[in-house]
């Protein structure tokens, strides 16, 4: 675990994705990143329109819910004052839920005073450079990376460039409002949204992969059959 000074302001991390559906990787990423880098807060927002994938074919509402659900069973399991939030504020805008605006929604709610952490898997780092505005994300956060072995950091071209010249310390999440890239080893498992899916359709077993509060609402629900 990092070592941080006890003169640190306060840190709020944000992980955003379609949870289509939420699962065990998401939520292990999510505490991991909280407890190593010592976030005060760590808030899981679903999206509601994404700007650079297919229309997932469950409903926002129904996706927020599961994430909701899935953060109460896990927080169930610890006695972590820090616990997992929600945050459905993606789902009350009726358009493409880019992660600037986001950003720039919680930025003018909480001022600079509090560190804001955009935390996400180091593929959507490697794509970052396709994202909107995307040149603007560090002048409202910082970005947080969990990385694993077998997925390589860009070493050549613009993206590149821009993690060389950005990259620092877990330690600058707390001294400083935005403005840092930090890349952090994490253990994270190796489950995807989209053999889930697959798996359900197929009649497959899924207890092993996302929480058994989710997999009751999938069935309850129907989701995922077509």
């Amino acid at each position: 675990m990092t070592a941080i000074s006890a003169n640190k302001r306060k840190t709020l991390g944000v992980f955003g994705g379609t949870f289509d559906p939420i699962h065990r990787a998401h939520l292990q990423m999510a505490r991991e990143l909280q407890q190593r880098l010592q976030l005060d807060e760590m808030r899981l927002l679903p999206c509601h329109i994404p700007p650079h994938r297919q229309a997932p074919g469950v409903s926002s509402e129904h996706r927020a819910l599961m994430v909701a659900l899935a953060i109460e069973e896990e927080n169930s399991k610890s006695s972590d004052v820090k616990a997992l939030s929600v945050d459905t504020r993606e789902l009350k805008r009726d358009r493409r839920s880019y992660t600037i605006d986001t950003l720039k929604d919680l930025r003018d709610e909480l001022g600079q005073s509090h560190s804001i952490c955009l935390c996400m898997g180091m593929d959507s780092l490697a794509s970052l450079d396709k994202w909107y505005c995307w040149h603007e994300l560090l002048t409202y956060s910082h970005i947080v990376v969990a990385a694993r072995p077998g997925y390589e950091i860009p070493e050549v071209g613009g993206l590149a460039n821009w993690i060389k010249e950005n990259r620092t310390s877990p330690e600058q999440l707390h001294k400083s409002s935005r403005g840092a890239l930090v890349i952090e080893q994490c253990s994270l498992l190796a489950i995807s949204a989209t053999e889930i899916r697959i798996r359900i359709q197929d009649g497959k077993d899924i207890s092993h992969l996302l929480p058994e509060s989710i997999e009751h609402f999938i069935k309850l629900e129907g989701l995922y059959k077509e």
